[in-house]
């Protein structure tokens, strides 16, 4: 999953804001916004901002996100995520299988 492309699809569906006054919401610039919107990750902090901002939790960020893809021998691809937490503990969320990871270091 293209972390910026899904904000950047729910930013234009689920708010009528134009995206400076979206920017300005969660306390960036349109160019900043438009940076985001180019990214394959994203700190957990700001992804927090973006889905309060959307009315959203973070598990309807990445529940709405998990369409399945399918490869050349129809299997589906798996689809995971990692959030760095600490020093110590990395989350990975299993989307296929809806399971939650917390990684000690």
């Amino acid at each position: 999953m293209h972390i910026g492309q899904r904000i950047k699809s729910l930013v234009e569906k689920k708010t009528s804001l134009n995206k400076v006054d979206f920017a300005d919401i969660i306390g960036h610039t349109e160019q900043s916004l438009h940076g985001i919107f180019k990214k394959e990750d994203i700190n957990t902090k700001l992804l927090k901002t973006i889905c309060k901002a959307l009315n959203i939790t973070i598990s309807d960020f990445f529940a709405e996100s998990n369409q399945t893809k399918q490869n050349v021998k129809g299997k589906q691809k798996r689809a995971h995520v990692t959030f760095e937490l600490d020093y110590t503990d990395t989350l990975e969320i299993d989307l296929n299988n809806k399971k939650l990871h917390i990684i000690k270091k």
